[in-house]
């Protein structure tokens, strides 16, 4: 009986889980904390790993939002490529996650191949 309450808790919070990650507001404070692993696949549905993240201020060149087109100031957007090599802007702004084409050393890469 124990057992079956344990694994009930599990999924329930997996599932919680997987869930706040779709919504940008919670999405960006567990990944500013450093606990989001995963981010949604804006294409296919479902979640991706995330392979690397930075906040979008530090990216060069500069990352706008593809929404409002504000510029990142401080610690506020975030930027997401994930295992499929999806890339992503999550906005502090207008409080949205779009995909983006690729950026940083993502972009040159993509250019070399």
């Amino acid at each position: 009986m124990s057992d079956d309450w344990e694994k009930e808790w599990e999924e329930r919070e997996r599932e919680i889980s997987e869930r706040n990650l779709h919504d940008p507001m919670r999405l960006h404070s567990q990944a500013c904390l450093g606990y989001a692993t995963k981010v949604p696949n804006l294409t296919l549905g479902g979640l991706d790993t995330i392979e690397f993240q930075e906040f979008a201020f530090l990216i060069d060149p500069p990352v706008r939002c593809p929404g409002c087109q504000t510029e990142p100031e401080g610690d506020q957007a975030m930027v997401f490529r994930t295992h499929t090599e999806q890339h992503s802007y999550l906005c502090a702004t207008c409080w949205a996650h779009y995909q983006i084409p690729a950026f940083g050393i993502y972009k040159k890469k993509e250019n070399m191949v």
